[in-house]
């Protein structure tokens, strides 16, 4: 378990309704500028980023500006090594992931994926296997 205290959080940007995430130490003043902005506002970065149980990693899902699909990323918490982990067909969207309790760098994440493989309107659950050696991410299994 990780020793520093920091607080991982989405922002929204009224003016053009697009959001991004960020980090902040829980020893800070607790004003809005110490916060550091570890994504880029264009790539509308959101839905619960939470750190990898190490807090080496930061995970969420992004709908960059232009594209109708939701992928997952991840990036360490300065912003650093942002790299997109899914690679879904046009009307598939991933959101909702999660790190394994155990993940040490390399380890399984869960996420969410809609539409499911059966009904219209319903999501499945997978579990992703990374392996952050070449950083690459493979569906495993369908739990649902």
């Amino acid at each position: 378990m990780f020793t520093w205290r920091y607080l991982v959080f989405e922002r929204t940007r009224l003016e053009d309704d697009h959001t991004a995430v960020f980090v902040q130490s829980l020893d800070s003043p607790g004003s809005p500028e110490d916060a550091d902005r570890i994504t880029p506002w264009k790539m509308n970065c959101e839905d619960h980023p939470e750190f990898s149980p190490s807090g080496n990693w930061v995970l969420f899902s992004c709908e960059p500006e232009g594209e109708a699909i939701e992928e997952l990323y991840w990036v360490h918490p300065n912003g650093t090594g942002l790299y997109r982990l899914t690679y879904a067909p046009d009307d598939v969207h991933y959101e909702g992931s999660s790190f394994s309790p155990k993940f040490k760098g390399w380890g399984d994440i869960v996420a969410v994926r809609h539409p499911a493989y059966g009904y219209y309107d319903n999501s499945d659950v997978f579990r992703m296997h990374i392996e952050v050696s070449d950083v690459q991410s493979e569906v495993t299994v369908n739990l649902t």
